[in-house]
């Protein structure tokens, strides 16, 4: 092993070390715990997936996160396609504003978002008054709220 090696491996041992006792020991302390109490076995695994609840939200994540996926992946390959074909001047900029969201807050996004889609927002406004819906539509605090967040983020 070189010295090189050696300072680098000396580097990585006090992170890996922070990283096992913040995040691998507290994992593996509540995966134990969750097979001995209140007995020992699997009945904490089996009353949870056997739970009515616990399956609505499972199916709920699921949906939302199949969604959300696909749409950035969609949306992600226009744009890259987009900007792949545009001259270089017109790239800069089209770079710029896909850029520009990302130096904002995410809290300043989210309430941005829920200006936008909430029932007096920006876009039920512009729906309601072009005739388009008669009345405003739920579009923030459900799922199509999240996807729109998570696609977003």
């Amino acid at each position: 092993m070189s010295s090189f090696q050696r300072w680098a491996f000396g580097l990585t041992v006090p992170a890996a070390l922070l990283t096992i006792c913040l995040y691998v020991v507290p994992i593996l302390q509540v995966l134990a715990l969750s097979f001995t109490e209140p007995t020992f076995g699997f009945g904490n695994y089996v009353e949870m997936f056997g739970s009515a609840a616990i399956g609505r939200v499972v199916r709920t994540t699921m949906i939302v996160s199949a969604v959300t996926t696909v749409l950035t992946i969609v949306m992600s390959y226009a744009v890259a396609f987009a900007l792949v074909h545009m001259r270089p001047t017109a790239r800069r900029v089209a770079l710029f504003m896909v850029m520009v969201p990302f130096w904002v807050s995410v809290l300043v996004r989210a309430f941005a978002w829920i200006t936008i889609l909430r029932r007096n927002g920006v876009l039920n406004s512009a729906l309601v008054g072009s005739g388009a819906i008669a009345e405003p539509l739920e579009l923030v605090y459900n799922q199509f709220g999240v996807i729109v967040g998570m696609v977003h983020y």
